[in-house]
């Protein structure tokens, strides 16, 4: 089974395949020209984001149906047109690799709640920095900005 970090995505829906002699369902396929998904190029960024979500039978897809309940995350299947390079599909027509498996959410709702996440963590920077400010004052030890960086 290949390792997770040396899987790339192929986007089959702007790959040229050899229809002929691809089985997609048991995940072969025989490429003409195979393009692997990217966020860069506008003309062929997909609409999803990517990610491998635990998905363990024993606590009932605990973290995949919070996945999927909180982030808007769906499994993808074969027909969605990405392929994690090397993996078969199981019987469902999912990925899975050991007790992980493929899921999208829309790329526009991983973007707000990002961009929020991100927004989050630099208003409690901002706010540790303030306290930390605030309590050298206190102390009476007076620190200039550059050298509260330089820290």
């Amino acid at each position: 089974m290949p390792w997770l970090q040396e899987l790339r995505l192929v986007d089959i829906n702007h790959s040229v395949i050899d229809k002929d002699n691809s089985k997609p369902e048991i995940g072969q396929y025989e490429f003409v020209e195979k393009k692997y998904v990217t966020y860069q190029d506008p003309e062929v960024r997909p609409t999803w984001y990517f990610s491998w979500c635990r998905y363990v039978p024993q606590n009932n897809y605990a973290e995949f149906n919070e996945w999927n309940w909180r982030w808007k995350f769906s499994k993808v299947v074969v027909e969605d047109g990405f392929w994690p390079e090397g993996l078969a599909p199981d019987a469902s027509g999912t990925y899975t690799n050991g007790d992980l498996i493929l899921v999208k959410c829309p790329l526009s709702e991983y973007i707000k709640r990002r961009k929020h996440e991100i927004g989050l963590s630099e208003k409690s920077t901002k706010t540790v920095l303030d306290r930390f400010k605030n309590e050298t004052k206190a102390a009476g030890i007076s620190l200039d900005d550059s050298l509260i960086r330089s820290l």
